[in-house]
């Protein structure tokens, strides 16, 4: 790993070193979100060839599906009424999909809650896309199959795609 972080040193926004344990800390997030992502992309995009594929330039779905925060003050929303010190769980992939402007953005949060691995993920999933994006054979999904038990992550722990001409 820190090989090839090293030798894509010009491509990262950190250092070798960094990535390397960040990539191991946030295993199960990272791959979560970059396998979702691209089953996302080639749904979307159902029997075409990968190089023919406009693939979204970050993450468009996420392996995180909620963070949970603690309300800092009282707060009404709706009918609702949200006291401080509520425990908060957001649900991020609703609200994404909602917010198209944001292009995968929201699911790194920003301030002192942004997520350590935003520049790494969206790193690997332009390099994933891009040779991905070299496949001239058309493709499509025959299986996907979630990790059980998962209660935190989204994480399939099979994908397979069939490439035929």
């Amino acid at each position: 790993m820190l090989k090839t972080y090293t030798e894509a040193r010009d491509s990262l926004n950190t250092s070798p070193g960094y990535a390397t344990s960040l990539r191991m800390r946030g295993y199960d997030s990272i791959a979560g979100s970059l396998a979702s992502s691209i089953l996302h992309e080639l749904k979307q995009a159902a029997g075409e060839r990968p190089s023919d594929i406009a693939f979204s330039r970050n993450l468009p779905k996420t392996g995180v599906p909620y963070i949970e925060r603690f309300a800092s003050a009282d707060y009404l929303l709706g009918d609702a009424a949200i006291k401080q010190g509520d425990r908060i769980r957001l649900y991020l992939d609703p609200g994404a999909q909602h917010n198209h402007a944001n292009n995968g953005e929201c699911y790194f949060g920003r301030g002192r809650h942004s997520c350590l691995g935003e520049d790494m993920s969206n790193w690997l999933w332009r390099a994933m896309t891009e040779a991905l994006g070299q496949v001239r054979l058309r493709c499509d999904i025959e299986s996907a199959t979630r990790r059980k038990p998962d209660w935190v992550f989204i994480y399939y722990s099979s994908i397979v795609v069939r490439f035929h001409a």
